[in-house]
């Protein structure tokens, strides 16, 4: 059977998983090699750019007018944003998006290749790929390990304005209800300093929330006392 250029057999649709989150109707090798590339896909999402296009399944595509199959054709390869990052084109991404890239791929144990660190002039910063040589029992660990020690992407996922707006409209709602509540109408510290800490700093908006619940519990219990 035939191999693509990292050394993997060649694929048919019935042996792919799509990811339906993505556009385009991405389908990648089914089992690790989709999960480690998907996991791929969501931190991207999170935390380098939003995704709006991709590429992956192509049958028995070539890498471009010779006679090696692409890694697309095994169900190995992704592309994203290939309108924003070219093939061919270098530097399309920021100093802190590489970064974020890199750390990205570190978190796969290694067996992730980025099109970014192709040789001029063939870089193709959009797309990623299972590395030659990484074995199946190799992305099976990968993905294990990222299905087990990995939080929820969407905890690490940037605020965007309508978090920021949530978040500063929470705050402000249970600082005025520690205000409202009679134990605070007078000498009300704590109250006043937590309402100092509102602010547009969305570095401290979540944890403004939590302390604003816990004295509205604290007022609650006090409450409670007071009244048995």
């Amino acid at each position: 059977m035939a191999n693509s250029e990292n050394g993997w057999p060649l694929v048919v649709e019935a042996q792919l998983e799509p990811l339906a989150w993505l556009p385009n109707n991405a389908r990648l090798l089914a089992g690790p090699v989709a999960q480690v590339l998907g996991y791929v896909a969501r931190q991207f999402a999170a935390r380098v750019e939003p995704i709006t296009s991709t590429s992956s399944f192509r049958p028995k595509a070539t890498i471009g007018s010779g006679s090696t199959y692409s890694n697309h054709a095994s169900g190995t390869a992704l592309d994203m944003n290939g309108g924003r990052h070219p093939q061919g084109s270098k530097d399309t991404f920021t100093d802190p998006q590489v970064g974020a890239i890199r750390q990205i791929l570190a978190e796969c144990s290694g067996v992730l290749r980025w099109g970014g660190d192709y040789a001029m002039p063939i870089t193709d910063e959009m797309h990623f790929e299972i590395r030659p040589g990484a074995t199946a029992a190799q992305v099976a660990a990968a993905a294990a390990a990222l299905t087990t020690n990995t939080p929820n992407p969407e905890e690490d996922m940037p605020l965007n304005d309508a978090d920021k707006s949530w978040m500063t409209g929470e705050v402000h709602r249970v600082v005025l209800e520690i205000l409202r509540a009679p134990e605070f109408q007078l000498n009300d510290i704590p109250a006043r300093v937590l309402a100092a800490k509102v602010s547009d700093d969305t570095g401290t908006l979540a944890q403004t929330v939590r302390d604003a619940r816990q004295i509205a519990r604290r007022t609650e219990i006090a409450v409670q006392n007071l009244s048995s």
